[in-house]
């Protein structure tokens, strides 16, 4: 065989060898090292980073679910870990808007941080790798759930090692609580209470007994389990996690102003531990803003709640302190956003009054709300409040100067106010910058129609054409101006555009007939009060120049 084949084999060969190595070295990594509840976290965290709707949402729930069964098995008890994923489970189960979806998210990154800083640099970076390579999977099967419930059943019935006895127990009821089967699991976790009282795993496994309790809706018992540990445990994760879940067990049995006023309580917890009390501080101040936002709609207790959290966290560096202040102004903003909504909604309805409230409380939770300020302008001037109408309006539009909603409806309140020289001047000002709405346009114009400034009125009027061709009301405002100017035949056009656009605009008809009207034109202009009459057969001006020109012409009606 030539030498040069038998280099080739051996350069294969080692490389063959290379990949056997790394390929057998993630799979012994991943079945052995790797932190598969993290791994699912993240893969978790991905999805969240991914939905767009409510349903999207939900998909990531069975995810969640499972992450939080692992959680609550665990023999060590992690107050952060477990709080953070209980809370993004029921933001995601419960979830109302889209706005939830950052809620979730930031419980879920909360605990990647933490889980990442436990386990250093090198297997966090391991464990990234195994993201790609490994998306979904790592969970027994509910057949092979249910195997191991069976021989643990018979091991226990057979076992005579009272410690044994108690672990198998501990084992049995976190199997259970895998197939959501809560009651199952509070029985084995009050058998491994009950067989060796006192020992570490006795208080673990009563504090997932009353979790038990609480996911089978038995709150009672729920409640008064964690009341206990939370005043006689010795153990900081297991005292004041118990008094958390029991806002928990207050909220997800209805009673939601008490589980708020309990988070809210648990804000000035006293733990030894900074890093501990701090973050149940701010939990307790999130989940009392979330709980005053979605379940209770409380305004004022939302507001002040970030209030608080902000204060806490003013002068902070920390990246997640930052990330917690904006999820928690999006939670107000939505908040703002709605009452916006529901005050536009009924100021359609000509239900001013009941507008003019939802304007107010959604500014109450951001005063620089342009468009609530430029609602309750609005609302204002329906009510005839015409000099707070144009304070309001003019508030909107220093705050919102280029916003083209704002700008439209804040010089319509000037030019129906009588204040033109308000209206024209915001308008000039306004009209310097890159304004594209052919409505801005079209009310400065009117504007200086009212004024009289026609030959600037026509400037306008052509502006809100070329952003909107098919903008009826602007060729036949147009049309008007030209005729002032005396350009009968571009005035006439112009009117034939707009009833072109609009072929049932009663005006444009009336118009184009005076028109002709003045022009002589009369079996034309006819036809023209004609259509109008038509259109709107209570248009007493179409009907009175059709008379005239019928007695002129002597037709017979």
């Amino acid at each position: 065989m030539p030498s040069y084949s038998l280099s080739l084999i051996k350069k294969v060969y080692k490389i063959l060898i290379v990949l056997i190595v790394i390929v057998l070295f993630f799979f012994l990594y991943s079945a052995y090292i790797v932190d598969h509840s993290l791994l699912k976290q993240k893969i978790a965290l991905n999805d969240l980073a991914e939905a767009q709707t409510i349903t999207d949402l939900r998909k990531i729930q069975p995810l969640l679910n499972s992450i939080l069964i692992k959680e609550i098995s665990k023999g060590k008890l992690s107050a952060e870990n477990l709080l953070s994923i209980e809370a993004a489970d029921q933001v995601v189960s419960n979830a109302k808007n889209e706005v939830q979806i950052a809620d979730a998210k930031l419980y879920v990154i909360n605990v990647i941080n933490k889980r990442e800083e436990e386990r250093g640099r090198i297997l966090s970076f391991l464990d990234k790798m195994n993201v790609h390579l490994f998306k979904r999977g790592g969970d027994l099967s509910r057949t092979q759930l249910e195997e191991q419930i069976k021989k643990l059943k018979s091991k226990i019935n057979n076992e005579n090692d009272k410690s044994a006895i108690q672990l198998d127990c501990y084992s049995l009821g976190n199997k259970y609580l895998a197939l959501s089967k809560f009651s199952e699991a509070a029985s084995a976790f009050l058998m491994a209470v009950n067989t060796i009282p006192g020992t570490p795993l006795a208080e673990k496994s009563e504090f997932n007994l009353a979790w038990s309790y609480k996911y089978a809706g038995e709150y009672d018992k729920a409640t008064k389990i964690f009341e206990k540990i939370s005043l006689t445990s010795d153990q900081t994760q297991f005292k004041f996690v118990s008094q958390y879940e029991i806002a928990d067990v207050l909220l997800r049995s209805g009673k939601i102003s008490e589980a708020r006023d309990k988070y809210a309580e648990l804000v000035a917890s006293n733990v030894d531990y900074e890093r501990l009390r701090t973050f149940l501080n701010e939990f307790a101040l999130i989940r009392a803003t979330q709980v005053s936002v979605y379940d209770l709609n409380d305004l004022d207790g939302a507001s002040k709640y970030i209030s608080d959290l902000e204060t806490k966290l003013a002068g902070s560096k920390d990246i997640r302190s930052k990330e917690i202040v904006k999820a928690m102004q999006n939670t107000l903003n939505f908040m703002s956003s709605d009452y916006r909504k529901i005050g536009y909604d009924l100021l359609k309805n000509n239900k001013y009054t009941e507008a003019l409230e939802n304007f107010d409380n959604a500014m109450r939770v951001n005063s620089k709300d342009a468009h609530s300020l430029i609602g309750k302008a609005l609302v204002l001037y329906w009510l005839r409040n015409k000099d707070k109408a144009q304070e309001f309006a003019q508030n909107a539009i220093e705050i919102a100067s280029s916003d083209e909603f704002v700008l439209v409806n804040g010089i319509f309140i000037f030019i129906n106010c009588g204040n033109l020289d308000k209206a024209i001047s915001v308008g000039e000002k306004i009209a310097k910058n890159t304004i594209r709405s052919a409505e801005f346009y079209y009310n400065l114009s009117y504007a200086y129609v009212l004024k009289g400034k026609i030959n600037e009125a026509t400037v306008y009027f052509n502006s809100a054409i070329r952003l909107n061709q098919e903008f009826a009301f602007a060729y036949n405002n147009l049309g008007c101006a030209l005729w002032a100017l005396k350009n009968y035949p571009e005035a006439i056009k112009m009117f034939r555009e707009a009833i072109d656009r609009y072929t049932s605009y009663a005006d444009a008809y009336y118009n184009l007939g005076i028109a002709y009207f003045n022009l002589n034109r009369l079996e034309d202009a006819y036809g023209q009060f004609e259509r109008a009459l038509d259109i709107d057969p209570n248009y007493k001006e179409a009907e009175k120049f059709l008379r005239r020109i019928e007695g002129t012409l002597n037709y017979q009606p």
